[in-house]
């Protein structure tokens, strides 16, 4: 599975991020959302975010970079990525935003 490499910030509780941390037990899925290109602003992309690579949790509020993130639509998503492409991560909200740093 192909990943791109980011800086990832999850938002604080108080800003409406999660109340717990992203476990490094295992990767973490939830849709990604792009809504600075059109092609793929009208859906959220399953993907994987390797918060076990990390070999920490993540906890709300934090900045975290070099984290590995792959798409389980990889063939639609990939061809419109960019370095700096800006992504917003939901669950039941948006809890967090991110930057392409890499793309392999």
């Amino acid at each position: 599975m192909r990943a791109i490499r980011t800086t990832l910030q999850l938002y604080s509780t108080d800003e409406g991020g999660r109340r717990l941390p992203l476990l490094a037990a295992r990767p973490f899925g939830c849709p990604l959302y792009f809504k600075d290109i059109e092609a793929l602003a009208a859906y959220g992309w399953d993907c994987r975010i390797f918060v076990n690579l990390i070999g920490r949790d993540i906890y709300p509020g934090e900045t975290i970079k070099d984290v590995e993130i792959a798409f389980l639509s990889a063939d639609i998503v990939l061809p419109y990525l960019k370095t700096g492409t800006e992504f917003l991560l939901w669950e039941a909200g948006y809890i967090g935003r991110g930057i392409i740093t890499q793309i392999p």
